[in-house]
């Protein structure tokens, strides 16, 4: 199936399984009915408020059950939800809000005194709603969240446009590159590169169609439990997140805004969490102590699965964590918010993986030189720069690797707009779809070529397809002696 969109499919698993938990947070348990119902409210008032097509959405909020809500809503709008960084401060927010023609705003109450501050510097935000947190009261120029969301209205609600595979969801890297940068997701493109509603890991195949999810659940099993240790502002903990949710599967949020590996473990215990998300050492570490020194305090039982990604995760640790939960699965993916899965690695108790070391995913390749040639991408081999890509990119200045689609039709007149504007297009699911990007002195077909898309398109020798392409260096992999490659200053690929 193509045209893949969330809350189609979200509907559908709502409808089949009303009374199964979807978001739990402390002592707040919101089913699946609930969800569906209150995501259809926000998306009512969205439209009233006099959204549009694509209009972004911001999510400003610590993790909480609301901050799917509002993405859910979003889709059902016919709207692009875009995530935001809760640490950053007056300037940043006011950029990353205007950079991504935000037109909504949901944010929790304990930030009201910047959104008072930055909110007249954002005149293109028709509606500010505030979630309540105890903090403070919600004021009179913001929307109560929860007076709109309580309030049935008759769904499912869509836009007059409809929904469509090709709406977005804008993904905003933490600006370690420069200012942030809004990384753009088809929803088909993100729902399949996702797993299609199943997960490797857990044997669950991909669906073909939205009634296959439906069918894969019953009403009278517990669904699958998923608890983000990390922020959903983040790709890993949102993406995972929305993982659990295709499986028609519960989303737990920690009570508290910061890490404690005793609360953690003690909701692993409380909501028998099956998968529990965490990025890299700085959870694992911290983790591993605190069952060391209390190793009978938690029953971990429920766990199959513990995954991380965007940071290293060393080997003595999967060890030790693999003494307490001998039946769990260590699951580290190596990837990047526009290119998911690029490589993983898989430790049980059996044996864990070495530090950074990852079998490469199905559609990433590792090249030699640069520019490629454009009879297409070469397998590394000792000696010598080498460079880890996506399959399938633009590569060098106009050059292709022979599996690259062209550029035409309105695809074309998005890659002109994109090219002056400040964003970056989406990957597809086979990470290769990578797009335009407003600092055009870097990487791919338009570094130091001067050419427009249209020139570029002109020399893309191939076939077929309907999205903008560019090409996006990875950085350099060095060998590490005995046909290993270590990526530089992090990873090392297989």
């Amino acid at each position: 199936m193509s045209g893949w969109n969330f809350a189609d499919v979200y509907e559908a698993v709502a409808a089949k399984v009303p009374a199964r938990p979807c978001q739990v947070q402390g002592d707040r348990i919101i089913t699946w009915g609930q969800f569906d119902a209150r995501a259809d409210a926000l998306a009512a008032d969205l439209l009233a408020a006099g959204l549009t097509r694509q209009s972004k959405v911001a999510a400003y909020l610590f993790n909480c059950p609301e901050y799917l809500e509002t993405y859910v809503a979003a889709f059902k709008g016919g709207f692009a939800p875009v995530n935001t960084n809760y640490r950053y401060g007056h300037d940043e927010i006011v950029y990353l809000f205007d950079n991504a023609d935000a037109e909504a705003v949901v944010f929790h109450a304990a930030f009201v005194d910047l959104v008072e501050a930055v909110r007249h510097e954002l005149p293109k935000v028709r509606r500010w709603y505030c979630v309540a947190d105890g903090t403070t009261a919600v004021p009179d120029w913001a929307t109560d969240y929860e007076a709109v969301v309580a309030v049935p209205v008759a769904g499912p609600v869509r836009g007059p446009w409809g929904r469509s595979g090709d709406d977005l969801l804008l993904l905003y890297t933490g600006g370690t590159t420069g200012m942030p940068k809004g990384v753009m997701w088809r929803q088909d493109d993100l729902f399949n590169v996702l797993g299609s509603g199943g997960n490797a890991v857990l044997g669950i195949g991909p669906a073909a169609t939205i009634d296959e999810v439906a069918e894969r659940l019953s009403p009278d099993t517990a669904g699958f439990v998923l608890l983000s240790a990390c922020p959903l502002m983040h790709g890993t903990g949102q993406f995972s997140s929305l993982i659990a949710m295709n499986l028609g599967g519960c989303v737990v949020s920690l009570p508290s805004r910061h890490f404690d590996v005793g609360e953690l473990l003690g909701e692993v215990q409380r909501n028998r969490v099956n998968s529990v998300i965490i990025v890299g050492q700085a959870f694992a570490g911290p983790i591993l102590e605190h069952l060391d020194a209390s190793p009978d305090q938690f029953d971990l039982s429920s766990v199959v699965m513990i995954s991380s990604s965007g940071v290293m995760w060393s080997q003595d640790n999967k060890q030790g964590l693999l003494r307490h939960v001998p039946q769990a699965a260590l699951f580290d993916s190596f990837g990047s918010s526009e290119a998911v899965g690029m490589g993983a690695s898989v430790s049980t108790a059996d044996g864990a993986s070495q530090t950074a070391r990852f079998q490469l995913g199905p559609n990433c390749v590792v090249h030699r030189g640069w520019p490629p040639r454009a009879t297409g991408l070469r397998r590394a081999w000792p000696g010598g720069s080498r460079r880890l890509h996506p399959a399938g990119l633009l590569q060098g200045r106009g050059e292709v690797s022979s599996d690259v689609p062209h550029l035409r039709g309105p695809a074309l007149e998005r890659a002109r707009r994109l090219g002056r504007g400040r964003r970056r297009w989406h990957p597809a699911a086979a990470g290769a779809r990578l797009g335009v990007h407003q600092q055009r002195r870097r990487e791919g077909v338009s570094r130091g070529s001067g050419r427009s898309v249209e020139a570029t398109r002109q020399r893309a020798r191939c076939s077929g397809g309907r999205h903008p392409r560019r090409a996006v260096r990875r950085d350099h992999l060095r060998s590490g002696g005995g046909g290993a490659w270590r990526l530089a200053g992090a990873a090392r690929a297989e």
